[in-house]
């Protein structure tokens, strides 16, 4: 049972939510031997929100906090722009909302990635469901890459048409979330895979 269900206990039907129907599903099971359960809104195996999509990649990548937000980060606002597929929850169609919600709409592991792919990163959410996790200097050179990419997204400049002062912005936004020397090194990589152009 996904999200809400309705039983027709009279002509007006009842609505459930799936923190109130553990009871009466329990009851309906006893009675007439069902198997009914109470699925959790995308939680996967297929089927995942965007939060719950991050979080999952980042436990079996074992990231931190700060790099999990920031891929989820990342995924909304691919989401946005309709560069990763989003499903309407009641019918797992693709659809385009104004503003993705990421506790809300679904994607498919295959959603992620192909969206994962056309980032230029390493990793997949498919096989890190199932894969040894990258080394940790790959996750981190991973996760300072995807810090400097929602900074750009966030200042709203274009990732392969970066001006002069561009740089000390994108510097400026991140903070103390890395020194300068990874800034720098981190930077460098990202020019010499073509993930980012300018100077």
């Amino acid at each position: 049972l996904r999200n809400a269900i309705t039983l027709e206990l009279d002509e007006e039907g009842t609505v459930f939510l799936p923190n109130e129907i553990a009871s009466v599903l329990s009851a309906i099971n006893e009675q007439f031997g069902a198997g009914l359960e109470i699925l959790p809104h995308g939680l996967g195996p297929e089927l995942w929100t965007l939060e719950n999509a991050a979080a999952e990649l980042g436990k079996r990548l074992d990231w931190r906090v700060g790099p999990i937000k920031s891929l989820l980060e990342h995924m909304r606002s691919a989401a946005d722009a309709g560069a990763l597929v989003v499903r309407d929850p009641t019918t797992d169609l693709p659809c385009r909302p104004e503003a993705a919600c990421t506790y809300y709409h679904l994607v498919r592991t295959q959603d992620v990635d192909e969206w994962l792919a056309s980032t230029g990163v390493e990793y997949r959410f498919g096989a890190a469901l199932g894969a040894v996790p990258l080394s940790v200097p790959k996750q981190r050179g991973a996760a300072h890459a995807a810090n400097i990419l929602v900074a750009i997204d966030d200042l709203r400049l274009p990732v392969m048409g970066l001006k002069r002062g561009d740089k000390k912005l994108i510097r400026a936004r991140l903070g103390r979330k890395m020194t300068p020397a990874v800034f720098d090194k981190t930077w460098k990589r990202l020019r010499s895979e073509n993930r980012i152009a300018g100077p």
